[in-house]
């Protein structure tokens, strides 16, 4: 088994996950936490309301987006936007036509 670094703590320790044991057990407590939120507020809320509501920073909650752990929350667009073009995401900072988009730039600047 590998040493990693805890990615909140920065402490090491042998395992293939992100969080060491203690970081995320409190990872799995603040994801409830926010789902919880979430599924009991449906009105319109931003991060930092969300994060103001539930103690929970807004990094971790901008990487349990990312890492898709709110897909099943249906109206979760209304809480999230892309960050280039604002329109509702589920997952990650970018919708997948500014991807797209970014993806095609690159390609066209990359050396071939």
């Amino acid at each position: 088994m590998e040493l990693n670094k805890c990615a909140k703590c920065g402490k090491l320790f042998p395992s293939n996950e992100d969080l060491c044991s203690n970081c995320l057990s409190q990872d799995l407590k603040d994801l409830e936490t926010v789902r919880k939120f979430l599924l009991d507020n449906l009105k319109k809320n931003t991060i930092e309301e969300i994060c103001s509501e539930t103690g929970v920073s807004k990094k971790d909650i901008l990487r349990f987006i990312s890492k898709g752990r709110f897909d099943d929350i249906d109206n979760l667009g209304e809480f999230f936007t892309c960050v280039y073009c604002k329109k509702p995401i589920k997952r990650g900072r970018y919708c997948d036509d500014c991807l797209s988009k970014f993806h095609k730039i690159k390609d066209e600047l990359s050396p071939k």
